[in-house]
C-alpha cells in the first residue's frame, strides 16, 4: 500500500478526485488519447482501495464471524484509507509493519531458542519479552522527526526518561541480534 500511495494525493476528497480521473482515463482511452501517468495513478488508487478493503475484511473476520455494519464501519475507519492524510497513513502503516516485523522476529528467535534448548520453548516467552517488545520495532521504523519528538516528550518526566532508555536498550538488542532484517 505504501508503493501504491505514491502517485496520488491522500486526504479528503481523494475518492472524488480519483473517480474523476478514472472517468477521464476511460474517456481518453475511448479516443486513443490515454495518458500513462493518469492510468498509473488510477490503477494505484484502485489497487490501494482493494488492499484497504482486504485489510478491513481480515480485521472484521478476526473480530467477529457475524459483524454488524457498525462494527465493519468502525474497523474500516481505524485502518488505512484513501481519505486519511499522508502522515496518518504513514504512522498507521509503520505501526502495522512494525508489529508484523516483531512477530517474524519472535518466530525466528523461538526457532533459535528451540535449537539451543533441546527442542523446547520452555522459558522463551519470559526471556524474549525481557529483551525486546514491539515498541523497538516501531521505534526503528519511526522518522527522525518522530523519534526526536518522542524523546523530547519522554524526557519531561523521570518515568519517561526511564522508558526512553529502556526503548533504546531494546533497539540496541534488536540491532545486535539482526532482528530488523538488515
Amino acid at each position: 500500500m505504501r508503493n501504491q500511495s505514491q502517485t496520488w494525493a491522500q486526504g479528503k476528497f481523494a475518492d472524488a478526485k480519483n473517480d474523476a480521473l478514472s472517468y477521464l482515463d476511460g474517456f481518453a482511452k475511448t479516443f486513443g488519447l490515454s495518458d500513462p501517468g493518469i492510468a498509473q495513478r488510477v490503477g494505484d488508487f484502485q489497487s490501494f482501495n482493494k488492499n484497504a478493503m482486504e485489510l478491513t475484511r481480515q480485521a472484521v473476520r478476526a473480530t467477529s464471524g457475524r459483524a454488524a455494519v457498525q462494527e465493519f464501519t468502525m474497523i474500516q475507519q481505524a485502518l488505512p484509507s484513501a481519505e486519511m492524510s499522508q502522515r496518518g497513513f504513514v504512522q498507521i502503516a509503520d505501526q502495522m509493519s512494525s508489529l508484523n516485523d516483531y512477530h517474524i522476529a519472535t518466530q525466528q528467535a523461538a526457532q533459535a531458542w528451540r535449537n539451543s534448548h533441546n527442542g523446547t520453548l520452555d522459558g522463551f516467552q519470559a526471556a524474549w519479552q525481557q529483551e525486546v517488545t514491539p515498541a523497538a520495532f516501531l521505534a526503528y521504523r519511526m522518522s527522525n522527526q518522530d523519534m526526536t519528538t518522542l524523546r523530547i516528550n519522554l524526557s519531561k518526566t523521570a518515568g519517561g526518561r526511564a522508558a526512553y532508555a529502556h526503548l533504546q536498550r531494546e533497539v540496541q538488542f534488536a540491532q545486535q541480534n539482526g532482528l530488523f532484517g538488515e
